[in-house]
């Protein structure tokens, strides 16, 4: 609802454009219609959006999930968890991450390979390590924070007892040494600003679907090696 009314509160302002970060998918399609309508360009930014006739701009989410999933592996983890607080029915950069999670962790075949259960936050983090969890995969580097904090009041060591990764290498993720996936927010930035100039130079042109390659940034909170059995 706040996000609707910020909407409709932009509408009525001499706005010439938009550049949209909506929290969930629901991009409230109605009101943005109406920027359309009035000839003011609107860029989506961070969520996928199929709106054949909507400006998108993204991050590939879905391979970053792959990496770090194949980062984990490689380090020998066969127990791996994604934790988020989002729900995946309606985040879809989660839901992208998850997904490349879940292609890597199905070539492993095991059903311990991820958990959803939702349990108060510390409760959760020692029932998974109780269930032979070894590596979490967080949703953002902002969760993966939360997680490294709770983990040290319940004296769960990282990466001893738990290896930790998050997701957009912010500046908490290399203050506490956590590894992550690099988003070049700046060519978010660049793109949608050179998609929204475009469309104002020519309200004619055709609706851009951009998608930025990531990077893996490997850090303390994952680099161990799990011995397996032979």
């Amino acid at each position: 609802p706040k996000e609707r009314a910020t909407l409709e509160l932009l509408r009525s302002q001499n706005i010439a454009g938009l550049v949209y970060y909506p929290k969930r998918d629901n991009i409230h399609l109605e009101q943005l219609n109406d920027f359309l309508f009035a000839n003011r360009p609107v860029v989506i930014i961070d969520k996928q959006t199929d709106c054949p006739y909507l400006n998108n701009v993204v991050c590939d989410n879905y391979d970053g999930g792959r990496q770090l999933t194949r980062h984990l592996l490689e380090q020998g983890h066969r127990n791996i968890a994604f934790f988020t607080t989002a729900p995946l029915s309606e985040t879809s950069s989660v839901r992208d991450r998850f997904g490349g999670f879940l292609h890597e962790t199905n070539a492993l075949s095991t059903e311990d390979a991820l958990s959803t259960e939702i349990t108060p936050f510390q409760q959760q983090l020692l029932i998974l390590r109780q269930n032979g969890i070894t590596a979490l995969l967080a949703e953002n580097d902002q969760v993966a924070e939360l997680i490294f904090l709770a983990c040290r009041t319940i004296g769960l060591r990282i990466p001893e007892d738990l290896c930790l990764c998050g997701f957009d290498d912010t500046s908490l993720s290399r203050s506490l040494e956590i590894t992550s996936i690099h988003q070049d927010f700046e060519s978010i930035g660049r793109e949608a600003s050179r998609i929204l100039l475009s469309a104002l130079e020519n309200p004619a042109a055709e609706p851009e679907k951009i998608v930025l390659p990531v990077t893996l940034v490997p850090r303390a909170s994952s680099l161990r090696m799990i011995k397996t059995e032979s």
